[in-house]
């Protein structure tokens, strides 16, 4: 009888024996059942056979009930198994079998040996050892009558009668496994005999998978039979044996070939076979490989044949091999020609790399603890398939994302995960050593790891990239393994300090991460993607969210936010960012934002206040500002309340307001988040409310402040405290407005109506700014809105004094950012106010004060420059204006042409000044009807050596694709080269801020500039440079800290520092280092 349709048996079957009793058939011996499979069709079309044996042969009318078809069989498997069952010994049974399979046809011969093995019993493994070992001479029925004996056994030890049945049954699988293990290993075998031995693979390691884990069920009750069970487990390590040897010969026939192994054939032997191994037998392939245990092995099997010789170390080696070889094959391509992972993919390169890194993350979790010669290769392989899929990323454009490039950050997740995971394997008492050895071998210097892993990858790679690659991977792969709890680098203090698992030893790990990391970005750039850096960022991120302590954590990150480093600083910004917004409750976020609000703000109560290294509150704020964006709503709250009582405080009081300390801090606050768009980011309920009161407020200050400026002039009596009120009071209006307009998305109705109110007014501002007398005056300095008596200077008095002087710049510098937005209605020149805004910027141009704010992150030339460029760069003038404008055009360039010459040598500001102005000039001649004009002779813009660097500007923006990649490497090549030679410096100054902080040993070695050949006399000692160069660059340090430490003393107290002579004698030491310093620039 056959199912042609696949059902539910239970319903099945009481048709099938309806049938049966319907035609009189008597059923023995039976049912046997088959399975089988048609190929390419699903699970659903499974198809069965039910086979009833009668007692003759009859005669049976074709029947069709419902999903059964009844077709007349022969009589032969009931022949077959009678004569099975008279054989006395499993020889007999050989015989008979062979004798009746001969007579058979082909027709027949399927339903018989199924019968035929169904009745073997006991005799089952004899038969079938007896027909593998006549494998060679085996005809086609006997390869088919082996293939039901080897399914037949493999389901059979899955309920064995008893151990000795298990064990002959094992022994016999192992020899299946073993002769179709090499079958597949041998070249040029035929498709269908290779389908064959897979099938009996799968049905030998189905078998092992199924028994073990039934046995692991079953707890030993004796020692007798504990013993039964390690016996039986030796056929564990032979069908691994057998599979390493399958993947040595795979190897051996693809490095022969010069192409990769067989994918299906490696999938076999690794992907849930050794690896799945590795995971459930891991103790006892532990114990096979230990030196003891195979001593004793032998020792019991003196007078058996030899076992096969394991290890477990072998065991990952064969794996750490194959997969370094897949990984050099995608790099030897990638670096031999413009590949991208699209491309890579399209080779199979990447299935087989994925294939071996997930046996090598099973077998390496497994095994971690108990390897002893190969621990280091594993966690070198490691670096190195991070490494080469780190360059595979950075092969590909980000533009070009493909599904390639998702399975390369896959699997670059994979590697960082499992080096967690070695964490989690090594941090019991059992992995004490191996974690120590880890740790020893990944906190090595990145130079040494360098030459290791290059070592491993194919000869004849020569690529700045792949060396950077390496670094980053080093560093991801020691990030991912001591950030999550492995520990950092061994110190003076001994394990004590290693041993610890508290925040303290979680600062250190961290610190000396971030330390490497400097040393990465400042090695060679490596591509276009980010990838290293992000991956870096949510490990070391992974890893502060371990602190206990919150406020720990706090110091922590403060202290790194503080360091010189830009790409450190970028870093914990991003990571504050994911604290403050997304990882943090929001109670404990507030709480955390309000302490930054208290370290960057300045407190009015004597006893309280504590003196900040200059620029500490400035980073602070900007990095508030930088994550204010993401904040939750509640965050956005407390920057709104601090903005909120510095901008009533002032407008309420107007002038005469008391300006303090706390309120200074408060208005840089308002400042950065002015910048950031505290309004428009703003989604809180009273928002609208807030607007609505403020606004108005804003406004009538403004027009009062202004004229009380107007009238001044009238008023020469009037005291510079009053002066600097009403200008704190229009630079916190402005502000507002700033805040305000660029709210502007929700309400483009009001913004016409808006920008007519606010142009008439911020030009007035504009005009009453850039007059001398809005200026800070010489005279008797103040501390509020009305006269204060002379006192000295204290550092109290000197924020004050500074931030003073900060208002002026930024309340001007508030005014052409408006302008600039208010650009279509102030060029219309209604009232003549475009001409009168280029007066009133040529005049601020013009003020000498001007230079001392070259330096200045925000400075008002570089915001000129960009007025220019935003706002009059498609001015269109009439003829009669013609003269005026062109005039007032060229005397601007001039005045910012001049001030650039004037600072070249004091600084990248001035660069970023020149290029300001030539982007403000381009524009103007593109886009400007002064362009061509008669009355407007262009060269006289460009007098004074600036035509060349021009032109050469001008090749720049018009450059192509290619061109324009090239330049901006070139451009970060100098960029790292600049940042590396002051590396030492500013290493030094962070260490002397923060003394515990650990020595950055290779900022310490690379030496700065060059230094030219004239200064190395004949009787010079080249191996002092260096040193030289440290100590010269100590003074350095040490003379802008004294700068800065100076400027917060009073004049008696600095003045009583050193006498006479010893000012003197030092004036002389720094004159004489100047000049000889100054010999050598260009």
């Amino acid at each position: 009888m056959v199912g042609e349709n696949r059902q539910d048996q239970d319903y099945v079957r009481p048709h099938l024996f309806s049938a049966a009793l319907e035609h009189n058939l008597s059923v023995m011996n039976g049912p046997f059942i088959s399975l089988w499979y048609d190929e390419g069709c699903k699970e659903g079309d499974v198809g069965f056979g039910l086979f009833l044996p009668v007692r003759e042969d009859e005669v049976v009318k074709e029947t069709k009930l419902m999903y059964v078809n009844l077709r007349t069989l022969p009589a032969a498997p009931h022949v077959v198994s009678v004569s099975l069952e008279a054989c006395g010994d499993s020889a007999a049974a050989c015989v008979e079998l062979r004798a009746l399979l001969l007579e058979l046809q082909p027709a027949e011969r399927s339903v018989a040996s199924q019968a035929a093995v169904a009745s073997l019993g006991v005799r089952l493994a004899a038969v079938t050892l007896e027909f593998l070992a006549e494998t060679d001479d085996a005809d086609a029925a006997q390869l088919e009558l082996l293939d039901l004996l080897v399914g037949r056994a493999a389901h059979e030890l899955q309920a064995p009668a008893n151990a000795e049945q298990t064990t002959q049954l094992q022994q016999t699988l192992v020899t299946a496994f073993q002769l179709a293990i090499a079958e597949l290993g041998a070249p040029g075998r035929a498709t269908t005999d290779r389908m064959r031995w897979l099938q009996w693979s799968e049905h030998v390691l189905h078998a092992l998978f199924a028994s073990e884990s039934r046995d692991e069920a079953l707890q030993p009750q004796d020692e007798g039979e504990e013993g039964d069970r390690r016996e039986g487990r030796r056929w564990i390590v032979s069908i691994a044996s057998g599979l390493l040897r399958l993947r040595d010969a795979l190897e051996e026939q693809a490095e022969a070939a010069g192409e990769p192994p067989d994918l299906k054939l490696m999938t076999l032997a690794f992907k849930v076979n050794l690896s799945k191994m590795a995971t459930a037998f891991g103790h006892t392939l532990v114990l096979a490989s230990s030196s003891d245990a195979v001593n004793k092995q032998q020792q019991q099997d003196a007078d058996e044949r030899e076992t096969d010789s394991f290890s477990v170390d072998g065991m990952l080696s064969a794996v750490v091999v194959s997969m370094e070889r897949s990984a050099g094959r995608l790099l030897r391509a990638m670096t031999g020609q413009a590949t991208d992972a699209s491309a890579m993919l399209s080779t199979g390169g990447l299935k087989l790399l994925r294939l071996y890194l997930r046996a090598f993350e099973r077998q390496l979790v497994a095994f971690a603890n108990a390897l002893t010669c190969e621990l280091e290769s594993s966690v070198l392989a490691l670096v190195n398939v991070t490494a080469t899929l780190l360059f595979a990323l950075s092969r590909n454009h980000p533009r070009d994302s493909s599904k390639a490039d998702h399975d390369v950050r896959l699997m670059l997740n994979q590697t960082l995960e499992l080096a967690e995971k070695l964490t989690e394997t090594t941090n019991g008492k059992e992995g004490k050593q191996a974690r120590r050895f880890i740790l020893t071998l990944l906190w090595h210097p990145t130079d040494d790891m360098l030459r290791a892993v290059g070592q491993r990858q194919p000869a004849g790679i020569d690529n700045k990239d792949v060396d950077s690659t390496i670094r980053w991977g080093h560093l991801l792969v020691v990030t991912a393994f001591s950030g999550s709890g492995g520990g950092g680098a061994a110190t003076e203090e001994g394990a004590e300090h290693e041993e610890a698992d508290d925040d303290a030893n979680r600062a250190f790990v961290v610190s000396q991460l971030l330390t490497r990391y400097r040393e990465c970005t400042l090695s060679n750039a490596f591509g276009r993607s980010n990838a290293a850096t992000e991956l870096f960022q949510e490990l070391l991120l992974g890893a502060l969210v371990t602190f206990e302590s919150v406020a720990e954590l706090q110091l922590l990150l403060l202290k790194q936010t503080l360091h010189p480093d830009w790409a450190q600083r970028t870093l914990c910004w991003e990571i504050w960012r994911e604290l403050l917004c997304y990882c943090w409750d929001e109670a404990l976020a507030v709480q955390a934002l309000e302490t930054l609000l208290a370290v960057a703000q300045w407190e009015d109560d004597t006893d309280a206040a504590f003196v900040l290294a200059r620029g500490v509150d400035d980073e602070i704020l900007q990095l508030i500002a930088a994550v204010y964006a993401e904040m939750p709503v509640g965050l956005k709250g407390v920057c709104m309340d601090q903005a909120t009582a510095v901008i009533d405080a002032i407008c309420s009081e107007g002038p005469s307001h008391q300006f303090t300390l706390r309120m200074a801090s408060q208005l840089h606050l308002l400042e950065k988040l002015a910048a950031a768009q505290f309004l428009k980011e703003y989604d809180g309920a009273e928002k609208e409310a807030w607007i609505a009161t403020h606004l108005p407020m804003c406004f009538e200050c403004c027009g009062t402040v202004l004229q009380l400026l107007t009238s001044q002039s009238s008023a020469p009596d009037t005291q510079a405290g009053d002066t600097q009120g009403m200008i704190r009071v229009l630079d916190v209006c402005l502000l507002v407005l700033k805040g305000v307009y660029d709210d502007n998305e929700p309400r483009e109705a009001d913004v016409a109506e808006l920008s007519r109110i606010l142009v008439p007014m911020v030009t007035e501002a504009f005009s009453q700014l850039v007059k001398p007398r809005a200026l800070l005056p010489d005279g008797p300095r103040s501390t509020g809105g009305s006269r204060q008596p002379a006192t000295q200077p204290t550092s109290r008095s000197a924020k004050l004094e500074r931030e003073a002087a900060r208002c002026v710049a930024r309340a001007r510098e508030t005014c052409l950012y408006l302008l600039t937005r208010l650009g279509p209605v102030v060029k219309s020149n209604s009232s003549n106010q475009c001409v009168q805004a280029m007066k009133d910027v040529l005049t601020l141009v013009n003020q000498p004060q001007l230079r001392d704010q070259l330096h200045d992150a925000s400075g008002t030339l570089v915001t000129v420059a960009l007025f220019v460029k935003t706002t009059l760069f498609d001015i269109q003038v009439a003829d009669g204006d013609m003269a005026v404008v062109w005039q007032l055009l060229l005397a601007l360039f001039q005045k910012l042409f001049a001030a650039s010459r004037d600072a070249k040598q004091q600084g990248p500001r001035p660069s970023l000044l020149l290029s300001a102005c030539f982007d403000a000039l381009y524009e103007l001649l593109a886009h400007s009807n002064v362009a061509g004009h008669p009355q407007a002779p262009l060269p006289l813009l460009l007098g004074g050596g600036f035509q060349a660097p021009f032109v050469q500007h001008v090749s720049t923006r018009r450059m192509g694709p290619a061109e324009a990649r090239k330049a901006v490497q070139t451009a970060q090549t100098r960029t790292r080269q600049r940042l590396r030679q002051t590396r030492s410096v500013r290493s030094r100054a962070f260490r002397e801020r923060f003394p515990e902080e650990p020595v950055d040993e290779q900022a310490e070695a690379e030496e700065a500039p060059d230094v030219p050949e004239a200064a190395v006399g004949p009787s010079s000692d080249a191996d002092t440079l260096p040193s030289k160069r440290r100590k010269l660059d100590h003074v350095v340090a040490l003379c802008r800290e004294m700068e800065s430490s100076i400027a917060s003393l009073g004049s008696a107290e600095a003045a009583s520092l050193l006498d006479g002579e010893e000012l003197d004698a030092a004036a002389a030491v720094l004159r004489q280092l100047l000049a000889k310093s100054a010999a050598f620039c260009p």
